[in-house]
């Protein structure tokens, strides 16, 4: 178990649950999968796969879940970790060296949970467009989560997430009419996605 160091990310209870594995089994979730993320890596980075192989180990630690339907392992946190470990292994294999066995921490809950555990995760990749709160916002509706819930996962303080909910699903249809309305114009200066409207921040 790695312990002390690891405390300011996991909680004792989590660090506990760390183990070193091999990351065969692991897979990232691809588009359209639930827990599909279209902000995280799709290659390894150079730099980091180099530090990987000189010291010999990858300290933080990859999150997984499990799907109970299937057993499938989903990779929910550090899935650029995952190539990184993978491309260091994959040399070192070539060259008859000792793989790096990274660490690995299971998230327990269900489908809804890991995906709201996801986005908490990964929503401070991209700095979002108001049009792309409000799609998200209809993602995770259609997952069943409440907006209560969904606000949380954003990050958004406001007092009546069900109105805010509401008022992002209307600029959510507003946006879809205005990109099919600019394609079919053929408007080269349509740039998609963006809808511009009030700072989400705080309300």
């Amino acid at each position: 178990m790695p312990g002390p160091r690891f405390r300011d990310k996991y909680s004792v209870e989590e660090a506990r649950n760390i183990y070193r594995g091999d990351t065969t089994a692991l897979k990232i979730p691809p588009k359209g999968h639930p827990l599909y993320d279209p902000t995280s890596p799709t290659t390894f980075d150079p730099l980091r796969v180099e530090a990987i192989d000189r010291d010999g180990h990858m300290n933080d630690p990859i999150e997984v879940w499990t799907d109970p339907d299937n057993d499938t392992l989903w990779v929910l946190d550090g899935r650029g970790r995952l190539l990184d470990v993978r491309e260091v292994n994959r040399r070192r294999a070539d060259q008859g060296r000792d793989l790096v066995l990274p660490y690995i921490t299971p998230y327990k809950g269900t489908e809804t949970e890991a995906l709201r555990r996801l986005r908490e995760k990964n929503y401070h990749r991209r700095t979002p467009k108001f049009s792309d709160v409000a799609q998200d916002i209809r993602v995770l509706r259609k997952k069943g989560i409440p907006c209560a819930d969904i606000a949380m996962s954003l990050h958004v303080v406001t007092t009546d997430p069900d109105n805010w909910c509401l008022r992002h699903g209307a600029v959510f249809l507003l946006h879809r009419r205005r990109e099919g309305r600019h394609r079919r114009e053929g408007d080269p200066g349509h740039r998609g996605g963006e809808v511009r409207g009030p700072d989400l921040g705080r309300e």
